[in-house]
């Protein structure tokens, strides 16, 4: 019973925490136009509001960052099988996003893409690769998925995966950044590290990074492909393109799943994972995750991409 109550207590307090973090989020990001932070210290300064609360909030719980948020050190097995597991789930999430993209409008690759001829391919890798990858895994699947899995894992996995997303405040970006988060909590619980999530992370990240500045250095050197990637980005994403998307991300889903219950067997957290997940658990004990402060962060990201998309759309200016 009285670790019921620790754990409801902390999920109360993370919930809490995170309602705090959106309303610091959204504070700064009215200030970059009157600091003139630029692209990449807007970047800076939206990054640093997001995982400054939870420092300070591990700080006042007097909570051991290494063991909460746990930083173990994974083996060089282990590390080629995150890193396969990355690279099979990329054709699932690109399908997701594509599919997406048929209905949606905003996009924020436009905003890197104009950002990228002014900023260099290390600065820019750094801002958007490294810095994320070590400061969003803390938040959500260090504070955020570490309370919720002791309720339940794979309710914790969900949780924290979707509020990943609505953190992106566009909807384009909510249904991959959702799957993604919510793999990359499973691959937390699998490994025992937060290490095995950064990696990920950074590799995603970084890859889109480096096929920006690809294809514009192509560009630059090449009228040809130039204009054929100006024709692609006009013509958008079609039907036709998401359906011949499907069965490679099928195949490769289903490979990554032998990946992961590799891995988890043999970080020894394979039972755990899904004996959870076979464990019958009583009706509704999915609310108890959920917090006043929680829906009311909910609803404010929701208006948020909401008023994005109609901008995006072109029925209000910005």
């Amino acid at each position: 019973m009285g670790g019921d109550t620790v754990t409801k207590n902390r999920i109360r307090s993370v919930n809490r925490l995170f309602l705090l973090t959106l309303c610091i989020y959204i504070a700064a990001s009215f200030l970059q136009v009157p600091l003139k932070t630029g692209f990449l210290g807007s970047l800076l300064l939206s990054q640093g509001s997001l995982a400054l609360p939870s420092i300070i909030w591990m700080i006042k719980e007097r909570i051991s960052p290494r063991s909460f948020l746990r930083l173990r050190k994974l083996d060089l097995p282990s590390i080629l099988l995150v890193l396969l597991l990355a690279f099979l789930l990329y054709p699932t999430l690109t399908l997701i996003n594509a599919v997406s993209m048929l209905f949606l409008k905003y996009s924020i690759s436009s905003t890197l893409s104009a950002s990228s001829s002014l900023v260099s391919f290390p600065a820019m890798f750094l801002t958007v690769a490294v810095v994320p990858a070590i400061l969003e895994e803390v938040v959500y699947r260090g504070v955020l998925f570490h309370t919720y899995r002791q309720h339940s894992i794979w309710k914790g996995a969900v949780l924290s995966g979707f509020l990943f997303g609505m953190m992106h405040a566009n909807f384009n970006q909510f249904f991959y950044a959702f799957a993604l988060g919510f793999v990359l909590a499973l691959l937390a619980e699998a490994t025992g590290s937060l290490f095995s999530t950064m990696l990920v992370h950074l590799c995603y990240n970084g890859f889109s990074v480096l096929v920006l500045y690809a294809v514009n250095y192509l560009s630059s050197k090449s009228e040809s492909f130039a204009g054929l990637m100006q024709s692609e980005t006009q013509s958008g994403v079609t039907p036709e393109m998401v359906v011949s998307l499907l069965p490679q991300a099928i195949f490769f889903a289903v490979l990554a799943f032998f990946v992961y219950r590799a891995l988890a067997k043999r970080n020894g957290t394979y039972e755990l994972i899904f004996t959870s997940l076979r464990k019958r658990e009583k009706r509704g004990s999915f609310r108890k995750l959920i917090t006043i402060p929680l829906v009311i962060g909910t609803v404010v990201l929701l208006f948020l991409m909401t008023i994005n998309e109609l901008i995006a759309m072109g029925i209000l200016k910005a």
